[in-house]
């Protein structure tokens, strides 16, 4: 799941991104209704899944993406972008989600990065939150426990501290 990480008198406080719409200020994120903000910033999905965020600044506002002004107004966010509004504190855009182990409901068969055999519908599956690939997990087929992070580096580890946060920048 999307989320806003917010430094507020030294701690983090995590905005998880479920409504339509969130305004942003120098040191907080609310949501709002859509086309009642007069904040310096909004960030609003794009797509009908809520997988995108795009971050929207008013006219005049100090909104800096990963410390570089955001002239044109609007930028879709990537994960771990570093948000700042109007000189405010740090806000960072997480992606980021914990692997869970669920039922392949695919129609049709894939074929499993680490094992190089067929997933088919019902298996107990992976899918990795960094790059999307499928891995078995089930008790006889662990393929997405087999190392410590997926290829594109995600780790693997399915405890729910699996998630980036904002001390790693």
């Amino acid at each position: 799941m999307q989320r806003l990480w917010i430094h507020l008198d030294g701690q983090w406080l995590i905005v998880p991104l479920e409504k339509s719409q969130f305004e942003l200020s120098a040191n907080s994120a609310r949501p709002v209704s859509p086309g009642v903000c007069d904040a310096p910033a909004v960030v609003v999905p794009c797509g009908g899944d809520k997988s995108q965020w795009a971050l929207i600044a008013r006219p005049g506002a100090q909104v800096d993406v990963n410390g570089d002004r955001l002239w044109l107004g609007v930028r879709i966010l990537s994960d771990r972008d570093c948000i700042q509004v109007d000189g405010g504190e740090r806000m960072y855009y997480s992606a980021s989600a914990n692997p869970t182990v669920v039922t392949f409901a695919g129609k049709s068969a894939i074929q499993c990065p680490r094992c190089d055999t067929a997933i088919t519908t019902g298996q107990l599956v992976v899918r990795c939150p960094g790059c999307g690939v499928h891995y078995h997990q089930a008790r006889d087929l662990a393929c997405w426990l087999y190392d410590v992070r997926c290829r594109c580096g995600h780790p693997t580890d399915l405890s729910e501290d699996n998630c980036w946060t904002p001390e790693e920048c």
